[in-house]
């Protein structure tokens, strides 16, 4: 592979299966400077971890990115940008850590399996909706509903206000691709958290916001931000992810029987499936200082791009790779980082996709694709279907 960009990946056959792509990567080219992008890509698994935890490097690319537009642009984009630099996703050292504890005690274990019951009656009625028509769109009629209403509740959005969470984009995806499409919505959803913060007692997981962590972390705007965050990946990704489950489960019906009959093989099955294809595909540092990697010097400023989806699939990490395993210990993977911003929203992710897993399988049988033709959506840092139609015998 001669001068290799991960722009080629929005080629159809690479759009639609990348990791022949990662693998030619692995092998030929493990970090490499890639000149469409301006940006250093690491593809090995050991390597996307050890810089997961490295100093050196920075999670703050959003003032990196303002740079680089133009001063047309950059007046646009600085109200997105603002709220993305509140992100605890996007800050690090010990602002970072009281952004984060803002939120965490939202989403610990204890909360999540409270959580699970209601997950599970959810996942139940929106399976049995669809059960006399004989198919169902994994992505429209269940995943899509199922993390909208989860999410919703967690932050105690009102029935009357939760049509703003329709469609939801990534708004990291919005950003990056200078988009305004989601201005409107964002001025509409600060309005109804602004309502909400100014109650005598806040719905849980947003009065913990309010009141917890510095006084920085605090204030309304940030606070605002990392509750559209909580948005951004407590829904979005989550959507996408299961219908890539479940389409993993219909490529190998050895695999899709053998979880079928063994139910307790939902939750392995859960983080294998998160790692064999993964929602998220890269996420992006920036250097603060020279490192020297496989030969090559990464220069201070410049942004390294950590192509996870390549790391869940290296030799290196996880025997037969490129094999579906649901008996796999797959805890290995990356696809919710690595070290400090490990995803807060791991262990929530992770029961929906087990129980909406459990609510399928345990109603239907003779799932199978009702196109040969899927679409996906037109973005290489994720790997989001647009639809997953199946159909299928009730049980």
């Amino acid at each position: 592979m001669s001068t290799p960009t991960l722009v080629d990946l929005f080629a159809p056959e690479w759009l639609a299966d990348p990791y022949p792509f990662y693998r030619r990567l692995r092998e030929d080219h493990p970090v490499y400077h890639d000149e469409v992008l301006r940006s250093w890509v690491v593809s090995r698994h050991g390597d996307i971890a050890a810089l997961s935890t490295d100093d050196r490097l920075t999670e703050d690319r959003v003032t990196a990115f303002q740079a680089r537009l133009t001063p047309e642009t950059r007046r646009l984009m600085r109200p997105l940008a603002g709220l993305l630099t509140d992100m605890m996703l996007f800050a690090t050292g010990p602002r970072h850590a009281a952004l984060r504890n803002m939120a965490k005690a939202g989403f610990s274990r204890r909360v999540v399996a409270d959580l699970r019951a209601s997950i599970e009656r959810r996942a139940a009625a929106l399976c049995d909706e669809v059960l006399p028509r004989g198919e169902i769109d994994l992505v429209g009629d269940l995943s899509a509903p199922l993390t909208k209403a989860v999410i919703a509740e967690m932050l105690g959005l009102p029935p009357e206000h939760r049509h703003l969470l329709d469609d939801w984009q990534s708004l990291l995806h919005v950003y990056f691709t200078q988009s305004g499409a989601e201005s409107g919505r964002l001025r509409r959803l600060r309005e109804v958290f602004d309502a909400l913060a100014a109650q005598d007692e806040p719905p849980a997981l947003l009065g913990h916001m309010l009141a917890a962590g510095s006084p920085e972390s605090r204030d309304p705007g940030v606070v605002f931000a990392n509750f559209l965050l909580i948005i951004d990946a407590g829904q979005v990704t989550t959507t996408h992810q299961i219908p890539n489950a479940v389409r993993a489960l219909l490529a190998d019906p050895g695999q899709l029987e053998l979880l079928q009959g063994r139910p307790e093989l939902r939750a392995t099955a859960a983080e294998e499936l998160l790692r064999y294809d993964s929602a998220v595909q890269f996420t992006a540092r920036t250097a603060r200082e020279d490192i020297e990697l496989h030969g090559r010097t990464i220069p201070a400023g410049d942004q390294v791009t950590l192509l996870v989806g390549s790391g869940n699939r290296d030799e290196e990490a996880f025997a037969d790779p490129d094999r579906l395993d649901v008996t796999r210990d797959a805890k290995a993977h990356l696809s919710f980082g690595h070290g400090r911003h490990y995803c807060l929203g791991a262990a929530l992710a992770l029961a929906e996709t087990e129980l909406v897993l459990g609510a399928l399988l345990s109603r239907t049988h003779g799932l199978r694709l009702t196109s040969a033709r899927l679409e996906w959506h037109e973005t290489i840092n994720f790997r989001f279907l647009k639809e997953l139609p199946v159909a299928f015998e009730p049980r």
